[in-house]
C-alpha cells in the first residue's frame, strides 16, 4: 500500500511536471507579444523610461520548512531550511531566468527510527541525534503573464538539483509568487518539488525533502 501511495504521488509531481510545460507555452506567447507592443511603441524620453533598462542579477535569501515523503519522514520530524541563491535574467523584459540555489536543512532523527546504514549512507551526521544535507540547484526559472513592473508576478521553474551525499539528487520543479515592495527590493514564496528520476524508475529510496520557502529578492 505504501509504494502504491508513493506512486500515486510521482503520478501527480509528473501531472505538475505538464502543467509547467503547458505554462512554459504561454510564457513564449506573452514574450512574442511583448516583442511586438516593443516594436509599436517606442518611448519618446529613454532616460526616463526605466522599464527598459537591463533588470540585473538579482540576490535571493532565505528560509523555511523541509517536508519529508512517507519514507524519509518515518526517520525524520520537519526541519528548517535555509537557502541562498541568484537569479540571471536572460532579457530585458525578464520573463525567463537561470537561478543557481543552495540549500540546507537540519533535521532531528525520530526516537523510533533505525539510525543505520541508510542515514548515513545519504546524509552528514551533524551530532548524535540531526543530520543534515546540502544541495546545489541550477533551474529555468519563466514568469507568468505579468511583467517586470507588476506587483505580483507568478513564476514557475524546471531544473536539476544535485550535490550532497550519494543520490542526494533529483529533478528540481516549482512554484512561486514574488510581491513587489520597490524597484529592488520583492519578497518571493515559493514551493520546491525535489522527485529523483531514479526513484521513479526503479524503486530506489527517496532521499530528497520537498521545500517551502520564504524569499527575499534584491536586484543589484
Amino acid at each position: 500500500m505504501k509504494q502504491k501511495d508513493q506512486l500515486n504521488r510521482e503520478v501527480l509531481k509528473f501531472i505538475l511536471l505538464a502543467i509547467i510545460f503547458a505554462m512554459l507555452g504561454s510564457s513564449i506567447a506573452y514574450t512574442d507579444d511583448w516583442r511586438a507592443d516593443s516594436i509599436r511603441i517606442q518611448p519618446v524620453d529613454k532616460v526616463a523610461d526605466t522599464t527598459s533598462k537591463w533588470p540585473g542579477i538579482i540576490l535571493i535569501g532565505g528560509g523555511g520548512i523541509a517536508y519529508f515523503s512517507e519514507y524519509i519522514s518515518y526517520y525524520f520530524h520537519k526541519a528548517p531550511v535555509v537557502n541562498l541563491g541568484i537569479e540571471i535574467p536572460f532579457t530585458k523584459s525578464h520573463i525567463y531566468a537561470l537561478e543557481i540555489m543552495t540549500h540546507s536543512w537540519l533535521a532531528r532523527v525520530k526516537d523510533s527510527a533505525y539510525k543505520g546504514d541508510y542515514l548515513n549512507r545519504n546524509y552528514f551526521q551533524y551530532n548524535q541525534n540531526h543530520y543534515t544535507q546540502i544541495g546545489i540547484s541550477a533551474v529555468l526559472r519563466g514568469y507568468i503573464v505579468a511583467s517586470k513592473v507588476s506587483k505580483f508576478r507568478v513564476f514557475w521553474h524546471f531544473g536539476w538539483l544535485f550535490w550532497g551525499k550519494k543520490d542526494y539528487n533529483s529533478l528540481d520543479l516549482g512554484l512561486g509568487l514574488n510581491y513587489k515592495f520597490t524597484d529592488v527590493l520583492r519578497l518571493q514564496f515559493s514551493y520546491r518539488i525535489l522527485s529523483g528520476i531514479p526513484n521513479i524508475a526503479d524503486g530506489s529510496t527517496f532521499t530528497t525533502p520537498n521545500l517551502l520557502l520564504l524569499n527575499v529578492c534584491y536586484k543589484l
